[in-house]
């Protein structure tokens, strides 16, 4: 019995579509402050709750008995409504409120969706970080997620018979990007835009093996962390070139002013410092892990994950 909070986001809607063709799932409980756009399954049972409401999630988490929680509930860019400090209360605060619950309830398995992010977008990387490397986060969004990973430690020791696994995902993409990625903002221009001549190196995960990849996990009961990733990788000249945009490279300092009039311009609208630092600097994990403990295999390469997106937004070459 899956309770998966963040289920309207996503990966969240990614994952109930995976998680419903299981036969061993018996219930799923969908969790989020948004109504699910499509519940037409018997064995979902949706509630509009925040995670940091304990008490609302502490009744669901009893009347159904469940078993295994994914928390993938995370807000990745602040709001332009929303302060840093508020941002934080509501990735960290509400992951913790929601975590505990879950493990004074007896839930057996929590796994926690995390981020490659949590090793941050600096140079010096090796060419491919494993999971043991140092947590160096300069995104808000993976400083966050570093922090519920430090939480979940604390806990696990609190709470010593539950199972924690974390995957850390690669930027997620895919056909239903088109309505949910942060990197639609890649073609939000009429040219795409690299910096440093977009030499830069990253991957993708796609958005059915990142849901096949958190289903592997429950269904092996599975504990530890796992880099989830395409086995290959792609330089952001590579990437651009799958869209319809003419490429414009344009050194880093000057993207991360223009990051500052996303609020004015409406072509820039989406376009933030988070996603300048994504494509600055060259992150490429090594997935062997996911691959040999869990037997999981990603199906799509990086360059077909950003190719379905550039395909649902209409921007494909």
């Amino acid at each position: 019995i899956v309770a998966v909070t963040g289920a309207a986001g996503y990966l969240g809607s990614r994952l109930l579509a995976y998680l419903t063709t299981q036969p061993w799932v018996a219930q799923i409980i969908a969790l989020d402050q948004k109504p699910l756009a499509n519940n037409s399954s018997g064995r979902i049972h949706a509630y509009q709750v925040d995670v940091s409401d304990a008490e609302a999630l502490a009744a669901i988490f009893a009347r159904h008995s469940v078993t295994h929680l994914v928390h993938a509930a995370f807000l990745l860019v602040q709001p332009p409504d929303m302060s840093e400090s508020a941002m934080r209360a509501a990735n960290v605060d509400g992951s913790r409120c929601v975590i505990e619950t879950a493990l004074r309830h007896g839930v057996q398995q929590i796994v926690f969706v995390s981020s490659v992010a949590i090793y941050g977008y600096l140079p010096g990387h090796p060419a491919r970080v494993r999971e043991d490397a140092p947590l160096r986060p300069t995104m808000i969004y993976g400083k966050h997620k570093a922090a519920v990973e430090t939480i979940l430690q604390e806990l696990g020791s609190a709470y010593p018979a539950a199972r924690i696994a974390i995957p850390r995902l690669a930027a997620v993409v895919g056909a239903a990007g088109r309505d949910y990625s942060h990197l639609r903002a890649l073609t939000a221009q009429p040219v795409f835009v690299v910096a440093n001549g977009g030499r830069a190196l990253t991957q993708a995960i796609h958005e059915d093996d990142a849901a096949e990849l958190i289903g592997t996990l429950l269904e092996q009961d599975a504990s530890g962390i796992f880099n989830g990733a395409a086995d290959d990788s792609a330089a952001w000249a590579a990437i651009g070139g799958l869209s319809s945009r003419p490429i414009v490279s344009m050194p880093r300092a000057v993207l991360n002013q223009m990051t500052r009039l996303n609020t004015t311009l409406p072509a820039l609208n989406g376009f933030t410092r988070e996603i300048v630092d994504l494509f600055a600097e060259s992150l490429v994990v090594d997935n062997s892990a996911a691959r040999t403990q869990l037997a999981w295999t990603p199906r799509y390469s990086t360059l077909a994950a950003f190719q379905q997106m550039f395909a649902a937004l209409g921007t494909a070459r």
